[in-house]
């Protein structure tokens, strides 16, 4: 997946690029009406635009903003309930070598 969009349901996509250390695994997202590119990722009209995006860095999981800052896994829990342990068990398995 080189240039994935979000679904507008579920808010998650896999192998988003990121250009930050480490394997990029998934982007939670949000809201969005406007269309627009953010770090490399196509936003539809009416679909949801990325809030954070998760990574597997070191074989940990570890989170990020879209602009590339930090964000704790607690707190992007706290946004988004259930979506740490979800991407977890997406982890549990990932190789590497697919994501593009």
């Amino acid at each position: 997946m080189t240039d994935p969009t979000c679904d507008g349901k579920t808010g998650y996509v896999l192998d988003a690029p990121l250009k930050v250390g480490g394997t990029v695994l998934a982007a939670v997202c949000t809201r969005s009406a406007h269309a627009r590119r953010i770090s490399g990722m196509t936003v539809a009209r009416g679909h949801k635009a990325p809030v954070a995006f998760l990574f597997l860095s070191r074989d940990r999981l570890h989170a990020t903003t879209p602009q590339g800052d930090p964000i704790s896994l607690d707190q992007l829990e706290r946004m988004h309930p259930g979506v740490v342990a979800r991407f977890r068990n997406a982890a549990r398995g990932f190789d590497p070598g697919q994501a593009t």
